[in-house]
């Protein structure tokens, strides 16, 4: 699952903005027919775009994007060095701040508690601790938990078991 709860991210959200008013205000600098002025503002505006949609992936892809254009030596003959520092600085606050908010749901929780007492699981055995879930449900949160690294999928079809990974305590 891509999307994440949209009140947490509030004060990405300000910060967000800011950095894109910025990135307007910078590529001001630029001559007006630049491409990379355009580029940059419709980057930054999809970024904005996509967090506003909650749109996880997405923004996180697009922020590589306008990191590395941010990086651009031919950047520096129309704006100062720093301006471009501190766009990337926010752009990377904004990253971080985002990766580091995967959190998981208190079922989620229960089911890795059940994988660290019984070592290795298939979604049948799962739904024996929660008969009121469907096992489409159970796959689902199972499959956003091997995305999230913290739990491996073994075997295929009906034979598929999840255990935890080797590193998670």
């Amino acid at each position: 699952m891509e999307e994440w709860e949209f009140s947490k991210y509030g004060k990405e959200l300000n910060s967000l903005k800011k950095v894109t008013w910025a990135v307007y205000k910078v590529t001001d600098l630029f001559p007006p027919q630049e491409p990379l002025r355009f580029q940059l503002r419709n980057i930054a505006d999809e970024i904005l775009f996509n967090v506003l949609l909650l749109k996880k992936e997405k923004s996180l892809e697009l922020i590589e994007l306008i990191l590395e254009i941010l990086d651009f030596p031919e950047l520096e003959k129309w704006a100062r060095k720093e301006n471009f520092f501190v766009l990337k600085k926010e752009y990377r606050k904004i990253r971080e701040s985002l990766v580091n908010k995967e959190e998981i749901s208190p079922r989620q929780k229960e089911i890795l508690n059940i994988l660290k007492r019984e070592k290795r699981v298939q979604v049948k055995t799962l739904q024996k601790f929660f008969p009121q879930l469907s096992k489409r449900t159970l796959r689902r949160d199972l499959e956003e938990l091997v995305k999230l690294r913290k739990v491996k999928r073994i075997g295929k079809w009906n034979l598929v078991s999840y255990e935890l990974l080797e590193d998670r305590s």
